[in-house]
């Protein structure tokens, strides 16, 4: 009967291998984003996640936009980040 079970080796090999491909990855992803920045095509930042909509409602009322206009207080935001 055979176990399931791995040896000591094997799980440390096995979850090096897993981060180096998730490295390398995120390393090509960088770079694609390096290569676009550098043809004139710059991506912002996403901060829709960071941003919950209590503090989406104070930085519109902060910058005297309208609260609703989500996408319009956004690049707001990404624009004063930027300046600074």
């Amino acid at each position: 009967m055979k176990s399931n079970t791995l040896s000591r080796r094997d799980f440390l090999t096995g979850g090096i291998n897993q981060v180096k491909s998730r490295l390398c990855c995120r390393d090509e992803e960088t770079s694609d984003g390096a290569q676009q920045a550098a043809a004139g095509t710059e991506v912002p930042p996403d901060i829709t996640s960071d941003l919950p909509p209590e503090l989406l409602a104070f930085e519109a009322e902060r910058l005297g936009l309208d609260p609703d206009d989500r996408e319009g207080v956004l690049k707001a935001v990404q624009e004063c980040m930027a300046s600074k």
